[in-house]
């Protein structure tokens, strides 16, 4: 049975967008709203090999998954270096194409793609452990993607190649998982992006071209996006993240760009545009959002991770 929380939101969604196979906005969507993001220069971290995912700890510090060098970096508040970790390899502590990151109090957890495994890190980049295999079977992984943190502080993974979301206790025991590939609502054709809601999650569906949400157990609730350019629309959606008002901040990466909507699915802002000056966008990959509201987007086709702030 869902909470009324959770009817609640299917009913704001069902109402601006539908359900199934993607929605859209009758006729043209809205403009943006005044109050979107601009690049902060103040954050410059210097060029990275392919950086993916991003996590901030309470304390400022910016911690980067480096896919092309298979390592963390960590930064500080004005991107400078602090450390790093990692190494190519499939020894605990190494990587092969890493992906993903989230951060649980004082633990790391990285999605460590390349060897189909999540490794956990303190904050210093010191091994903690890890789980995961090769495989099909519950609690195994092909290409573990994206990461999260439930509201029980359960990780919840996306595998773009089972097209399903698994969630595992904070020490990897495994607990549910959700999805499969397909057309039809609840699935996916590459789960991507995963992000904690109020009611549970929103997944990206990166080659389906919306936004799917799903109630903590993993039961859909409902879905929105169609394909194009035009504000609001989505072309290849990959990172997301929820800021502390509840608004999804959703990587539109085929479009180069990043885009916010309310938690019903309206299009309220857009920033980024193709291109490598400071503030545009190549092939861009993940976001995380801070204490602060500040957006970091793992700009990945221009090698660098870039800092927006509310305008």
């Amino acid at each position: 049975m869902r909470t009324r929380a959770a009817c609640l939101f299917l009913a704001c969604v069902v109402l601006v967008a539908g359900c199934g196979g993607g929605g859209g906005f009758p006729g043209a969507p809205p403009p943006p709203a005044a109050g979107g993001f601009a690049v902060d220069p103040t954050f410059a971290p210097g060029a990275l090999a392919d950086p993916r995912g991003i996590a901030i700890s309470s304390t400022g510090s910016v911690y980067v998954v480096e896919r092309g060098q298979d390592r963390v970096q960590a930064f500080d508040a004005t991107g400078a270096s602090l450390f790093q970790f990692g190494g190519r390899g499939t020894d605990p502590g190494r990587f092969r194409s890493p992906e993903g990151m989230a951060l649980a109090g004082t633990l790391l957890y990285v999605a460590d793609t390349g060897n189909a495994r999540v490794q956990i890190f303190d904050l210093n980049g010191g091994f903690y452990g890890s789980f995961g295999v090769s495989g099909t079977a519950a609690g195994e992984f092909l290409t573990p993607s994206y990461l999260t943190l439930d509201s029980q502080s359960n990780i919840a993974v996306t595998d773009s190649s089972l097209d399903r979301v698994q969630v595992f206790s904070s020490l990897g025991a495994f607990v549910r998982s959700f999805g499969a590939f397909g057309l039809d609502s609840g699935l996916f054709q590459g789960a991507a992006g995963i992000a904690r809601t109020t009611a549970g999650f929103f997944v990206a569906d990166e080659r389906g071209t919306r936004l799917e949400a799903f109630d903590s157990t993993g039961t859909f609730l409902a879905a929105f996006g169609a394909p194009g350019a035009d504000f609001g629309r989505l072309s290849l959606p990959r990172g997301v993240a929820v800021t502390a008002a509840g608004t999804l901040l959703v990587v539109d990466a085929g479009n180069n760009r990043a885009q916010e909507f309310s938690p019903t699915g309206q299009p309220l802002h857009v920033f980024g545009g193709p291109g490598a000056l400071p503030g545009q966008l190549n092939d861009p990959t993940h976001i995380a959002v801070d204490s602060q509201g500040r957006a970091y987007v793992a700009d990945s086709g221009n090698n660098q991770v870039q800092r927006f702030v509310r305008n």
